[in-house]
């Protein structure tokens, strides 16, 4: 794919991994003796269509990720900056530090180790020709949907449901306009496309992958250790 266009990735990482119960902020989690943020880091830094990368982060933790973008040698990371108190505001905070000529947006968790080059690509590709895109796999259970008295209301079209992962991409105006029109809500969504829905835009979805998981709970760190491994079989 040759983009004629300049890309700036955003890794919110100032989550505090609470639900790891290991008082070990999520970026520093160890997946086999490698620091979590570090996954991402290298997918983006390899990419050949990221022009820069901006990583929000927790006050106290800036330092330790500066030191570990010097330790691996990392050329793309243009600023490690504090984050907010969601989401929403971290991605913000990280469009304030992207470079005046970035066109497209992409937006990685960086509690997601498995982000591949295809991901990248066709999440570009994407955002490039429709504005808005994001990284999903089709649900595979049936999903009930409950009243507040705990009865099923209803049973969905599992046809329809996706799941949504990162990345998640943009025209930097599109995702600037959605910030500036919920500028009083914005903190509210903890996915990056649900503002971009709230203001009636389209969001395309792209194909992910499975095995593209979030690392949220112990169970998750064994399951991504067996993935790298390639001793996982569920898929």
């Amino acid at each position: 794919m040759k983009v004629k266009v300049k890309v700036a990735a955003i890794v919110p990482s100032a989550g505090t991994g609470t639900r790891m119960c290991s008082g070990i902020e999520k970026p520093f989690i160890k997946l086999l003796g490698k620091e979590l943020i570090l996954y991402s880091l290298i997918a983006l830094e390899k990419s050949e269509l990221i022009s820069e990368i901006i990583i929000p982060a927790s006050k106290r933790s800036i330092s330790k990720i500066e030191r570990l973008v010097r330790r691996e040698g990392f050329r793309k990371v243009k600023d490690v900056v504090c984050g907010g108190a969601h989401r929403a505001g971290s991605v913000k905070k990280g469009l304030l530090h992207a470079s005046a000529d970035i066109d497209i947006v992409l937006v990685h968790d960086c509690a997601r180790p498995f982000l591949t080059s295809a991901m990248i690509r066709y999440s570009l590709q994407a955002a490039k020709r429709y504005g808005a895109c994001l990284c999903a796999v089709r649900v595979k259970p049936t999903i009930k949907e409950a009243d507040a008295k705990g009865f099923v209301k209803n049973t969905l079209k599992r046809q329809l449901l996706w799941e949504a992962q990162t990345p998640q991409a943009f025209k930097r105006e599109m995702i600037e306009a959605a910030y500036k029109k919920l500028s009083k809500s914005y903190n509210r969504f903890t996915d990056d496309t649900a503002l971009l829905e709230a203001t009636g835009k389209r969001v395309k979805i792209v194909e992910g992958g499975y095995n593209n998981i979030k690392i949220t709970t112990p169970e998750d760190i064994a399951v991504a250790e067996a993935i790298i491994k390639g001793k996982d079989t569920r898929y």
